[in-house]
């Protein structure tokens, strides 16, 4: 299955919460917040939950534990700093504002790009050192699995 990203929630926010949790991840207390602006901009939580798990192990490894940047952005209009490599953020919440605008603007959603494996090649380029197949699979199970169980 491939997932349109602009779609009804498919993850509940107590298994939002939960995965934050199970993961260690330092935005879990914020869990009901980054659900909420998930909603606000009608990205689906567990879509965006796939692309933070994959990009920072839901922001416990890499570039993410420094700049608090949901979606590893190379640039965003929340950021308050640019390494050059990364946006840096005050805030999970902050970020992942960045991350659902970049997602809904006219790079993605306005170029027709709707669904996980139409984002990934864009998002993370086989240029970068990525592979979108991969990628776009990696957060489809994800989302496919959070489905499932927040409907059982």
């Amino acid at each position: 299955m491939d997932y349109v990203v602009k779609a009804a929630p498919r993850i509940s926010r107590t298994l939002f919460h939960q995965a934050l949790q199970n993961r260690s991840s330092p935005a879990t207390l914020l869990s009901d917040e980054l659900f909420t602006v998930c909603e606000a901009w009608g990205i689906d939580p567990a879509c965006a939950l796939g692309f933070f798990v994959r990009e920072s192990h839901a922001g416990t490894k890499g570039y993410a534990v420094r700049t608090l940047n949901w979606g590893n952005l190379r640039m965003g209009p929340g950021e308050y700093k640019n390494d050059g490599k990364f946006a840096w953020y005050a805030s999970w919440v902050v970020s992942l504002n960045d991350f659902c605008r970049l997602l809904s603007g006219r790079l993605y959603d306005g170029a027709g790009l709707k669904t996980v494996g139409q984002i990934t090649p864009r998002y993370a380029p086989a240029a970068d050192n990525n592979n979108p197949p991969a990628y776009a699979a990696f957060v489809n199970q994800l989302v496919e699995t959070w489905e499932r169980l927040s409907h059982s």
